[in-house]
């Protein structure tokens, strides 16, 4: 267990020892590891590794990965939340201390460190770079550039907007966008132009014109958060064009919806709904627009707001 760089593993190995030798008794299989043999643990077929990854945190995880390349591969490939790692670039939010922290990029150092180990070929990796400095862009731009078959999530404000323009992004999936401004809205929307059709996750504090009219073929999570460039039209053609495929949807703005906006049930797979409203119109729209709400998540701005009448909420 030392060589395991200190792997705390004995509150789970019984667990475990018995539950592989009740398949060794139950099995006639000859590649599983006989329990009264030295007990080789990167010889465990995929299946009864997996399991044993089931009791394991974290931590543990990460600390069994680095025993060698051989633990390193099998953990990342059969654990998916080892696939997906967040890089932080500038400013990071510690939860701790209750404020942003600079860490410039210390953390492409992990990265090259896991190039190096072979562990990285089927991770995804998110990039939020809302937290550097504007004299940071073009080194953000050459680090990220090596990575570009990986990166499946942006998070991106108005100081690094325009990165993606600069990058193949094959595989990107999420996209985080806090901009304003005509200029910077506009290097947006050519971002999402060009990714519309990959991403499954879209937040945004905007809808141009143009938004309404993308093909946004994969998209499962929409959250817009009103600001003065979103005008209601925009984002009602927004909602209306892109429901079909929506599981999650989160509209954070003022803009009220009245009767004539109903939508009717438009998103058959609609399961969550995060609403801000300021008008019982634009509530009773909402819940007529998802046939299919588990979670309702509302946020009423009216003071005299009256839920008395349950018609309108859901079961």
């Amino acid at each position: 267990l030392h060589l395991l760089g200190g792997l705390r593993i004995s509150t789970f190995f019984f667990k475990l020892s018995k539950d592989l030798s009740q398949k060794l008794i139950l099995s006639e299989r000859t590649d599983l590891p006989r329990m009264d043999e030295v007990f080789d643990l990167a010889g465990l077929p995929d299946d009864e590794f997996t399991h044993l990854l089931t009791f394991l945190s974290l931590q543990d995880k990460k600390n069994l990965r680095e025993v060698s390349k051989g633990f390193a591969e099998k953990v990342t490939n059969l654990d998916p939340k080892m696939r997906q790692w967040t890089i932080y670039l500038g400013k990071k939010y510690d939860q701790e201390k209750g404020c942003y922290i600079y860490r410039g990029f210390r953390d492409f150092e992990t990265l090259k460190v896991a190039k190096q180990k072979g562990i990285t070929t089927n991770v995804k990796i998110k990039f939020d770079v809302t937290g550097i400095k504007e004299t940071e862009s073009e080194q953000a731009v050459s680090l990220m550039k090596m990575w570009e078959d990986n990166i499946s999530g942006l998070m991106l404000n108005k100081h690094t907007i325009q990165l993606p323009l600069l990058l193949n992004l094959p595989k990107l999936e999420k996209l985080y966008a806090r901009t304003d401004g005509e200029e910077h809205i506009s290097t947006a929307t050519q971002v999402i132009a060009r990714h519309c059709g990959k991403l499954k996750e879209l937040d945004i504090n905007f809808v141009s014109a143009e938004l309404p009219s993308m093909e946004f073929s994969k998209l499962e999570k929409l959250t817009i958060t009103g600001s003065n460039s979103t005008s209601a039209s925009n984002m009602k053609g927004m909602i209306r064009n892109h429901s079909g495929n929506l599981k999650e949807l989160t509209i954070l703005s003022t803009i009220d919806f009245t009767e004539e906006d109903k939508f009717g049930p438009l998103a058959p797979k609609l399961e969550c709904l995060h609403l801000t409203c300021g008008h019982l119109n634009t509530l009773e729209s909402f819940l007529n627009y998802g046939r299919n709400l588990t979670k309702l998540k509302l946020i009423l701005t009216l003071p005299n707001a009256n839920l008395a009448n349950p018609e309108i909420l859901p079961p």
